[in-house]
């Protein structure tokens, strides 16, 4: 829906910039959806060979904030491309400022201000999994909304928020960001989308078979028993009962058919997260390894950096998770793997014995770190290095000797043995 939308505003002269807060990053990267986000916009900016508001875009950027780019770049990696300076090119200034997130949070405003001045219509931020931003993130998503209401020319900034409602209580910081820019005289909207009731299901049972809903009934009432409605467990059980060969096209009859009893004595679990646990673990052990690896690096990472893991730890590692793209658990974009939704994600990491998943993160880190030194110009690597911070403190207590032939053999065991 929100991927709808942002195709509307392309179309109409707007931007639309949209991040995924990470419940692993929460409090090891502060900004890291929001800057996602822009990073990307950057991207797709210095690709953009048809029009000159690449250059227009870095000229004014460069006279509005001068050396204070050099924080940016910190935290947009790709903004270096488009200004076409490094991160080493300007010298760090000392006790410049008394509060360092104040000054991201006026270079962040200065930054959509010169991105607005650029375009025809209005700048839209999407955010996604809002239960897990972290304060520094609202805080600047509420400083860039009232800062748009001071325009002169009018542009101001769309934010576009979803979450889920069971895990963000009303004591959530997000509420108080919230009630920070209505009472600047932001209107704001609340929608909540709940699980679909029997007849919608049927009725998206009845679309996606091409059939009529008299004749999908006995499929919809054992869908709807199992998924309760839930979109996500509603689309992925229709593709695995078809994978499965309970769910078939047939050439003679020209429809689709399934086996009610075959289908109700499979003994597929209720609830959405066990549904992915139980697809995982009907896997190879390949590519059960190979999830478990994308996993610590939260929902999703750069292929470049899952080569470089793959390559220092001897494990195969991209093939099998090409497999996973193609049962429909990964997506893969611009050579970057993602998980397709945080349920996937959650699931798999979920596997992974809490006791050894310092090793992995730690393992996973210092590759990243070494391909980080060995190649300067490898900014994924330098930007997920990340894993070797994560549990850093947990490492003191771990049980077992750090080695990489350790990680190979706790991840093999606990796969096969799983």
């Amino acid at each position: 829906m929100a991927n709808r939308l942002g195709n509307f505003i392309t179309a109409t002269g707007g931007l639309f910039l949209s991040g995924k807060f990470d419940q692993m990053m929460q409090n090891v990267e502060p900004f890291s959806a929001v800057a996602s986000a822009f990073n990307n916009y950057c991207d797709i900016l210095t690709k953009d060979d048809e029009t000159n508001r690449a250059l227009l875009v870095a000229s004014k950027l460069r006279k509005a904030l001068g050396s204070d780019l050099y924080y940016l770049i910190q935290l947009i990696p790709n903004l270096s491309q488009l200004v076409h300076e490094h991160p080493t090119d300007t010298p760090r200034k000392q006790n410049d400022c008394v509060d360092a997130q104040q000054r991201l949070q006026y270079l962040f405003c200065q930054f959509v201000e010169v991105i607005s001045s650029c375009l025809e219509g209005n700048v839209t931020l999407f955010l996604d999994d809002l239960q897990w931003a972290d304060l520094a993130s609202l805080s600047l998503i509420g400083q860039l909304l009232k800062t748009s209401l001071f325009r002169q020319d009018s542009k101001h900034i769309f934010f576009l928020g979803t979450c889920r409602d069971d895990e963000i209580n009303g004591d959530h910081s997000f509420w108080k960001m919230i009630d920070g820019v209505r009472a600047f005289g932001f209107k704001t909207t609340l929608v909540k989308l709940d699980c679909m009731d029997k007849d919608t299901v049927f009725q998206v049972v009845s679309k996606v078979l091409h059939l009529s809903p008299r004749l999908v009934g006995s499929l919809s009432d054992i869908v709807f028993h199992k998924t309760k409605g839930n979109p996500l467990f509603v689309s992925k059980m229709l593709l695995s009962l078809n994978r499965e060969g309970l769910l078939s096209l047939s050439l003679v009859r020209h429809r689709w058919e399934w086996d009610v009893e075959k289908i109700q004595s499979r003994k597929l679990p209720d609830d959405v997260a066990l549904f992915f646990v139980h697809r995982i673990n009907n896997l190879s052990v390949d590519v059960k390894i190979a999830l478990a690896a994308l996993s610590c690096f939260g929902t999703s990472a750069d292929g470049e950096v899952i080569q470089a893991i793959e390559s220092d730890l001897n494990l195969n590692l991209i093939e099998p998770l090409n497999i996973a793209v193609t049962e429909g658990l990964l997506n893969k974009v611009d050579g970057r793997y993602c998980f397709c939704h945080d349920r996937i994600h959650e699931a798999t990491y979920s596997m992974i014995e809490e006791e050894d998943r310092c090793l992995h993160h730690m393992n996973y880190g210092v590759c990243t770190l070494i391909s980080a030194f060995s190649n300067i110009d490898s900014t994924n690597c330098k930007l997920t290095s990340h894993a070797f911070l994560h549990h850093r403190f947990m490492l003191l207590d771990s049980p077992k000797p750090l080695t990489t032939n350790n990680l190979r053999t706790v991840t093999y065991e606990f796969f096969i043995d799983g």
